[in-house]
């Protein structure tokens, strides 16, 4: 994939994200290309190569991740009213870029969910070396629950989504479709 996502912006040194989303989505195009609401995002998107398909879903997660943690791989969120998490026994938060949770492993056994609990519990919380907050790893996970959300539900916009930013606006106060839309809306081949 050729095409700068917009956390690349200012920051070349983000390609390897790029790439390693195109990889990690590549598989899934059969299952995402289901989503009723694509055209929210991409009016384009049946025209589209599977190449600018690749690339339209890669900005979907980059512009979610923008909105999720500000592209801080390092980001962790205290989730008030969550509970415990189910992997580490300790209150649920959300981290990386996507923000995602150690329980996802549990929560999605048949995805590509790359968090290693029993290396990371080593480690200080906030040790960015840790796998949920790897941010190849994060996005693997990602893109693996964005898949399978869309394959089950044939939507990306949802009343009850993994990612509020992709919730239905009526629902969440936090949905930021049209933000994330037109950050897709700016890839070369859009109209």
């Amino acid at each position: 994939m050729e095409v700068q996502l917009s956390w690349e912006h200012q920051h070349p040194e983000r390609a390897i994200w790029s790439a390693h989303a195109a990889r990690a989505l590549r598989p899934h195009l059969t299952d995402l290309s289901v989503a009723r609401d694509i055209r929210t995002f991409a009016p384009e998107y049946q025209a589209a190569t599977d190449d600018e398909k690749t690339a339209i879903w890669a900005e979907i997660i980059s512009a979610v991740a923008w909105f999720e943690s500000t592209w801080n791989p390092c980001e962790r969120y205290a989730e008030p009213g969550m509970g415990i998490d189910t992997v580490t026994g300790e209150p649920v938060y959300s981290e990386g870029l996507l923000q995602l949770s150690y329980q996802d492993v549990k929560n999605y056994p048949h995805l590509e969910i790359p968090f290693d609990w029993d290396r990371d519990k080593l480690l200080a919380r906030t040790d960015c070396s840790k796998s949920i907050l790897d941010p190849l790893k994060n996005i693997t996970a990602g893109v693996s629950i964005l898949a399978d959300q869309v394959k089950r539900e044939r939507a990306i916009v949802l009343k009850h989504p993994y990612w509020s930013t992709l919730g239905d606006p009526s629902e969440w106060h936090e949905s930021r479709i049209e933000e994330i839309a037109a950050m897709v809306r700016k890839l070369p081949f859009s109209v």
